[in-house]
């Protein structure tokens, strides 16, 4: 894998596993999620859009790329909970949602940039 400019790597212990996630940019924070098989690097191209207007954060989600495979815990509520876990971790008590905003988790809220919410 090629490094790319701009772009960060983050590890921390979150919700009981290791958690990496990159970040670019500056701005509100807009969390980009892989489906399956990808890992973060499917975000590749996207990334550097985005971050010239949001602090873009991509992780590799429970099971995948340099995130912890447990045994255990790939439903739904757990792989939910490792992102409540990782928005608190950085602070974000708001994030952008390209699809509406979905249920609220923990303390984690998500609003799309274009509800009203949002401004």
């Amino acid at each position: 894998m090629t490094e790319l400019t701009g772009i960060t790597h983050h590890t921390a212990e979150l919700n009981g596993i290791r958690q990496h996630w990159v970040s670019a940019g500056q701005g509100p924070p807009v969390y980009l999620l892989h489906g399956f098989p990808e890992t973060w690097y499917g975000w590749r191209k996207q990334i550097p859009v985005l971050a010239r207007q949001f602090t873009v954060i991509a992780p590799d989600l429970r099971g995948y790329g340099d995130t912890d495979k447990p045994a255990s815990g790939y439903d739904k509520r757990t792989m939910a909970n490792d992102l409540v876990a990782l928005t608190n971790h950085l602070g974000h008590e708001r994030i952008v949602s390209d699809s509406g905003p979905p249920p609220r988790t923990g303390s984690a809220s998500c609003v799309s940039p274009t509800s009203p919410a949002a401004s």
